[in-house]
């Protein structure tokens, strides 16, 4: 499946962003209820209102939810219960998957004993939750690819698994140009855990600021990543998680733009994006 993130329509309602989304030509979309990414945001958005609302969208388009994203600190206080939360909503929403960060690694144990109490949840709602490799620059426990396996390997639940994000990768280690991180590596080392991909495109701006283009103009090698793809085992969902209006200042920070982009112009770059993958799947199926 190919789905699309609604991020890309930050500012916009989530109705409009899943009807373009269908127009594109994509299979599903994924929620990008994020913090920082998105306008407006509270944990009110993983309420039954939210949900109905979704739904409907969904059943007028005839798309699928392919996951939804709600990061948050596993191990928080209270991130049983926000995470608890969000395995509901995607439950409610037909989604087999809930996408988050692990924790700030100075709060490692803690991530551990609430993974315990977050899995039977988990398994209560039926959703995988994947851990994404995050993009601030703050140390985290999975990092990249290659320390994710120690912290999957320890769990050992199928219900835990990765969302690799390869653009994620540049602006967590900024000092590591992407000449001498290679992501397109790296995340071999997570191939028998891999639920989902993110398809997001990084470049730098003449100011050092990374910012995301359509797929194919930015600095990440995508044909390798479909051609490891093609000889592996692996099969996950595809994601295009293309954040138009966010920006990262050098260190990783997050910030966004003042307004809305231009739906015109997100069409466009989601557009170039979809096209770009069909290219690849022809190229390496």
């Amino acid at each position: 499946m190919l789905s699309c993130s609604t991020v890309a329509f930050d500012g916009y309602d989530v109705a409009v962003a899943i009807k373009e989304i269908g127009k594109i030509g994509f299979d599903g979309i994924e929620l990008g209820f994020i913090e920082g990414y998105v306008g407006n945001f509270s944990d009110g958005l993983f309420g039954d209102e939210s949900a109905r609302t979704v739904e409907a969208v969904l059943r007028s388009t005839g798309l699928s939810c392919s996951a939804v994203s709600g990061h948050i600190d596993l191990a928080c206080d209270d991130a049983i219960e926000r995470a608890a939360l969000r395995l509901r909503f995607a439950a409610q929403v037909g989604s087999p998957r809930l996408i988050t960060n692990a924790a700030v690694r100075s709060n490692g144990e803690a991530f551990f004993r609430n993974m315990e109490s977050i899995i039977r949840e988990a398994e209560r709602s039926k959703v995988i939750v994947c851990l994404e490799n995050p993009g601030n620059g703050i140390e985290n426990v999975i990092d990249d690819g290659l320390s994710a396996v120690g912290v999957l390997k320890r769990i050992g639940h199928p219900l835990v698994r990765m969302n690799y994000d390869f653009a994620n990768t540049a602006s967590h280690a900024p000092a590591s140009s992407t000449a001498h991180f290679q992501t397109e590596q790296d995340f071999r080392h997570i191939l028998p855990w891999l639920e989902q991909l993110h398809l997001k495109d990084v470049r730098r701006t003449p100011g050092g600021d990374f910012e995301y283009p359509a797929l194919g103009e930015g600095c990440i090698d995508f044909r390798t990543v479909f051609l490891t793809l093609a000889e592996s085992a692996a099969r996950p969902n595809l994601s295009l998680e293309i954040p138009v209006r966010l920006r990262r200042h050098p260190d990783g920070s997050p910030y966004r733009l003042p307004g809305p982009v231009a739906i015109e112009k997100i069409i466009g770059i989601l557009g170039r994006s979809f096209d770009y993958v069909q290219s690849l799947f022809a190229e390496t199926r």
